[in-house]
């Protein structure tokens, strides 16, 4: 009996200790702002396609689209975009 008690407060200890190690990276996580939330870029375009837009967008950030062109029509035209 006195060696099970051992063992679970060595595992409770265990625990206790190893428990903050993996919930500081959840906390930091919450309180950031990541790049996507705090980039700000300006651009018009006028009578352009989904795709010139995207390069456009490409250009001016950090940002990289990917997509398959059967998902979507890339050279459909968009009558303004513009973001500021």
């Amino acid at each position: 009996m006195e060696s099970n008690k051992k063992i679970f407060r060595s595992n409770s200890i265990r625990t206790l200790c190893t428990l903050p190690l993996f919930l500081l990276p959840i906390a930091e996580m919450n309180g950031t702002t990541t790049y996507a939330q705090s980039v700000q870029f300006s651009f018009s375009l006028s009578n352009s396609t989904v795709k010139e837009v995207l390069e456009q967008i490409e250009n001016e950030s950090e940002f990289v689209f990917v997509y398959y062109e059967n998902t979507f029509d890339p050279s459909k035209k968009v009558s303004n975009a513009s973001s500021g």
